[in-house]
């Protein structure tokens, strides 16, 4: 018996079985997809310059507020019971 008379046999109903026999659906179609165009092909690329300055902006801001730490003033204030 070929692989294909055993696969016909086994989907073959059994006598006496209630269920219906279906058809298999039709196989999927898959859609291919688009090209990929990279930024060599169309000229055109979005430039790191305004991420950097950016993150450059942030990270000297967090450096001023945090060590920009001078809350006494220059006053010491002994604290003694009195």
């Amino acid at each position: 018996m070929t692989t294909t008379a055993a696969a016909a046999a086994a989907q073959a109903p059994a006598p006496g079985c209630l269920f219906p026999v279906v058809t298999t659906p039709p196989p999927v179609v898959t859609e291919v997809a688009p090209p990929v165009v990279t930024t060599a092909e169309t000229g055109k690329s979005i430039g790191m310059l305004p991420l950097l300055l950016g993150l450059a902006a942030i990270a000297g801001l967090a450096a001023l507020l945090l060590l920009n730490d001078d809350d006494d003033d220059g006053v010491l204030v002994p604290v003694t019971p009195a």
